[in-house]
């Protein structure tokens, strides 16, 4: 079953789209992530704009790459996983064995 969004989700859609982080949109408006990229598109809102990475922001990323999930690294910077191992693979960041090896993904 379709939700239709109301005009008030699309104002608060406008609004927030190229500032807040997408998960924390979608779960603001009970919505899928891929549900509000659809409805920011065909509203012609087609990209969030970030600001390059900050100076802390990265003595932060290269102390918890190697030890934290992506995923959550993600979360916490208020980016997408994409962009993460991005920067990361840039910086040459690597995941510590250990820590591969918690989540199952290295002997």
């Amino acid at each position: 079953m379709i939700k239709e969004w109301t005009e008030q989700e699309v104002k608060l859609l406008r609004e927030k789209f190229n500032t807040a982080p997408i998960e924390e949109l979608a779960g603001a408006l009970s919505r899928s992530v891929p549900s509000v990229i659809c409805k920011a598109y065909r509203l012609g809102i087609t990209t969030q704009k970030y600001s390059g990475w900050t100076a802390e922001e990265i003595d932060r990323l290269k102390q918890q790459f190697p030890v934290k999930t992506t995923k959550l690294l993600a979360r916490e910077f208020g980016r997408s996983i994409n962009s993460v191992r991005q920067k990361a693979f840039r910086l040459r960041l690597k995941k510590k064995h250990e820590h591969l090896k918690s989540i199952g993904l290295a002997q």
